[in-house]
């Protein structure tokens, strides 16, 4: 399971998620239907002083192209710009995953190749 990062291994169940998906002072947000389907699910947590990092970003493969994946990011980069004021956003992004590339460039995120790893792109966006 990619999106999660290295440090969490599948299968998992739902018991475990809350835990580990614990990040120091972190924030956690669903978007979820009508019906209460989950439509997609996001975190930030604070790097440094100056950074905030956003991660476990997923929109639901139902409702992907719906606008949802840049609706997500907004959410976080307000929630977290109110709570912590950074200076600096960043985010991973698995190489494999050309349509969250395009729209985090989109986003004005760029990618720094010397922070990134074989299977992940790191990217940073300057707060306005």
């Amino acid at each position: 399971m990619h999106w999660a990062g290295p440090g969490i291994n599948f299968p998992l169940s739902a018991e475990d998620l809350p835990d580990l998906l614990d990040e120091q002072d972190s924030r956690s947000y669903s978007l979820t239907d009508a019906d209460d389907e989950l439509m997609g699910f996001g975190q930030f947590w604070p790097r440094d002083s100056e950074t905030v990092h956003l991660g476990r970003i997923i929109i639901n493969p139902l409702f992907r192209g719906q606008g949802l994946g840049k609706a997500m990011l907004q959410l976080l980069i307000a929630e977290a710009s109110q709570r912590h004021q950074p200076e600096t956003f960043t985010l991973n992004v698995l190489r494999d995953n050309p349509r969250a590339k395009f729209l985090y460039r989109k986003m004005g995120f760029v990618p720094l190749e010397y922070n990134s790893m074989p299977d992940m792109v790191f990217m940073a966006l300057d707060a306005e």
